[in-house]
């Protein structure tokens, strides 16, 4: 177990639309941000590199519910104004994500200058090179702050509680229709979550 960060408004979830493109690990971010009582901010970075952003967008649009989703690009400076929307002065965010999803170079455009080491990506694969090591606090013009983390490649969760059923609400709804009130979903005669998963 490891505390991320403690105290923060907003947590941002950065995830790229590139090879790191994955809504189920934006599903358990989306799940910890919940729980944590921060307001989660969906924020979708490298759309020059995406051949489809509408589809993507439209696709984590429909999973985040009422989660304000934004496509950036740091790399450009595009769309970096929303982010700051989110945390004016006085409020504190975190930016939460992969390595070599941007978040650094979210925070050097917010600032104006690099306080925070950028690295490209690997070509191969889309992974980022774990350039930032320690978690940071980042003071902004507005007067707002930011919290870099390092890059996650793995999450779980752990005593997720009520933030489960806000962030999976159609899977609690269809297990509302099971036979048997305490089903697993795994071997009980007429689930309708395992008729559901069939069906497609």
């Amino acid at each position: 177990e490891q505390v991320v960060a403690a105290n923060v408004d907003v947590v941002f979830i950065v995830m790229a639309l590139d090879d790191d493109f994955s809504p189920r690990r934006l599903e358990r971010y989306l799940l910890l941000a919940r729980e944590s009582g921060a307001s989660p901010v969906i924020l979708l970075t490298k759309p020059d590199v995406c051949v489809d952003v509408l589809a993507r967008v439209a696709e984590i649009a429909a999973l985040a519910g009422d989660v304000p989703v934004h496509v950036v690009s740091p790399k450009f400076g595009q769309g970096l104004d929303r982010v700051a929307e989110h945390v004016p002065a006085g409020k504190t965010g975190a930016l939460l994500g992969s390595s070599g999803v941007g978040k650094s170079t979210i925070i050097n455009r917010l600032v104006g200058r690099e306080v925070q080491k950028t690295r490209d990506i690997r070509e191969s694969d889309s992974k980022g090179r774990h350039t930032t090591t320690h978690r940071q606090l980042v003071f902004l013009p507005n007067g707002g702050f930011l919290i870099d983390t390092p890059g996650m490649r793995e999450l779980q969760l752990w005593d997720v509680g009520e933030a489960v059923k806000e962030t999976f609400d159609d899977i609690e709804a269809l297990a509302l229709e099971c036979r048997f009130s305490d089903c697993r979903h795994r071997d009980e005669p007429r689930c309708a979550v395992k008729t559901a998963v069939e069906e497609g």
